[in-house]
C-alpha cells in the first residue's frame, strides 16, 4: 500500500525548520549567504512535503492524517525578498522598530501576509479522513463484539480518540478564522452523555468543578495549579470558536433574529465566563512572563493568542449582528463592547508578541531542547 512508503517526517521536518533561529555570524549580524541557504533548505523540504502529500491524497490511514495535520499548521517559509519593498526601504533608512515610519511601513506588510494565507485545505482533508477512519473503526468494533472477537487495545483506542479530538479542536478553531464551515459537524463530536440529543455545544458541557483550583485564579501560584488551570482553559477557548461558527452560520443562512441572537449570546456567555475565571490569571502570566516556566509558556501563549484572535472575530460579528437587529434586541455586554474588545485583544496580542520574540543573545532558556527551539518556547509542548 502507498501509505507504507509515506514517512510522516517529510511533513514534520518543514514544520520545525521555519521556526529555527537565523544563522548568525559571531558579531550577531545575520550572514546573508547562510541565511539564503537555510531558506532554500526550508523551502525545499516544504515543497517535498507538499508533493508527497499530494501523491497520497487518496490514501486513508492515520499516518497520512497525522502528516496532513502537521503540514496544515506549517507556514510556507518566507525570505527577505518576499517582504514588501516599502519595509526594506524603511529598514535601509535605519528607522527604529518603534519609530512611526517603521510602524507605518509595517501595516501593508501585515495585510500582504494575511492575504497570502493559504486555505486550510490539508487540515480539512485530514479532518474528513479522520472522521471516515473513526466511523470505520467503530463499525469494526461492533462487528468484533458481535463475533466475540478482540477489538482494539485500550492504548489504540486512546490514540484514535486523541488524534480525532485534536483534529476536532483545530477544525473548530481554524474554520471561523477563515470564514469556512467546520468539517466535523456537531453530531460527530458531542460528549458521550449527549450522543442521542440534538443540540449545539454549550458552556455547561465543558465545565467541571475542581475543588483544588480557585474559581478566579491569580498568578503567581503553584506550577501544578497553573498547569491544571491552563489545561482546563483550553476547551473553553475551543468552545468560543465553535460559538463563532454558529454565529457565522446563522448569518450566512439568514436565520431568524432569534437564532442569530441566540448564537451571539452563547459566545458572549463564554466570554463572560472567561473574564470571571481566567482573564486575570492569563494577564498575570503575560505580565510575569520572564518568571514562567518553559512548559507553562508553551501552553499559555498558544491558548491566550488564540483566545484574543477569537475575541477579535467576535467583535466584528457582534457589530454585524447589531446592524441586523432592532434596538430592542441588542445584546447588553457593557464590559466588552466591540471597540473595547478589539482594543483589549490587540493590546494582549501586542504584549504577547513582545514577550515571545527572542532577545538579542538570549540563549539557554530551554537547555533541555535542541538549539533550534531556544528562541520560541511556545512551539514546544512537553
Amino acid at each position: 500500500m502507498l501509505d507504507l512508503y509515506f514517512q510522516p517526517h517529510e511533513a514534520i521536518l518543514p514544520a520545525n525548520l521555519p521556526f529555527g533561529p537565523l544563522c548568525s555570524s559571531m558579531d550577531g549580524e545575520a550572514d546573508q549567504g547562510v541565511d539564503n541557504t537555510v531558506h532554500s533548505l526550508q523551502l525545499l523540504l516544504w515543497e517535498q512535503a507538499k508533493v508527497a502529500l499530494r501523491e497520497n491524497t487518496e490514501v486513508e490511514c492515520f499516518r497520512i492524517v497525522y502528516a496532513e495535520f502537521i503540514f496544515s499548521i506549517t507556514e510556507r517559509p518566507h525570505s527577505r525578498q518576499d517582504i514588501d519593498p516599502v519595509m526594506q526601504d524603511s529598514e535601509s533608512k535605519h528607522h527604529t522598530l518603534d519609530s512611526p515610519a517603521y510602524l507605518e511601513a509595517g501595516i501593508p506588510i501585515i495585510g500582504q501576509l494575511l492575504s497570502n494565507e493559504r486555505p486550510s485545505f490539508h487540515l480539512e482533508q485530514a479532518a474528513r479522513k479522520m472522521l471516515a477512519l473513526k466511523c470505520r473503526f467503530e463499525m469494526e468494533e461492533l462487528r468484533s463484539r458481535s463475533r466475540s472477537e478482540a477489538g482494539l487495545a485500550p492504548q489504540q483506542q486512546q490514540t484514535l480518540g486523541f488524534l480525532y479530538w485534536l483534529l476536532v479542536m483545530f477544525d473548530t478553531v481554524v474554520s471561523p478564522l477563515k470564514s469556512r464551515p467546520v468539517v466535523i459537524a456537531d453530531e460527530y463530536c458531542r460528549p458521550d452523555s449527549l450522543q442521542n440529543t440534538d443540540c449545539q455545544w454549550r458552556l455547561d458541557m465543558f465545565l467541571k468543578d475542581d475543588s483544588e483550583m480557585p474559581r478566579s485564579l491569580r498568578w503567581p501560584c503553584s506550577p501544578e495549579i497553573a498547569a491544571r488551570a491552563i489545561i482546563k482553559a483550553a476547551p473553553i477557548k475551543v468552545l468560543l470558536y465553535r460559538q463563532l461558527f454558529y454565529i457565522q452560520n446563522a448569518l450566512r443562512k439568514q436565520s431568524s433574529t432569534h437564532d442569530i441572537l441566540s448564537a451571539t449570546k452563547g459566545a458572549v456567555a463564554v466570554c463572560r465566563y472567561w473574564d470571571m475565571t481566567y482573564a486575570s490569571f492569563f494577564q498575570g502570566l503575560l505580565q510575569g512572563y520572564d518568571g514562567v516556566s518553559a512548559q507553562l509558556r508553551s501552553w499559555f501563549v498558544c491558548i491566550f493568542t488564540a483566545w484574543n484572535l477569537g475575541t477579535l472575530v467576535l467583535a466584528d460579528l457582534v457589530e454585524l449582528v447589531y446592524e441586523k437587529t432592532s434596538p430592542g434586541d441588542k445584546i447588553v455586554y457593557a464590559q466588552n463592547k466591540p471597540m473595547d474588545m478589539r482594543r483589549s485583544s490587540a493590546i494582549n496580542l501586542a504584549e504577547l508578541a513582545g514577550a515571545v520574540i527572542p532577545q538579542k543573545n538570549d540563549q539557554g532558556q530551554l537547555p533541555k531542547y535542541h538549539a533550534a527551539s531556544l528562541p520560541l518556547s511556545y512551539v514546544i509542548i512537553e
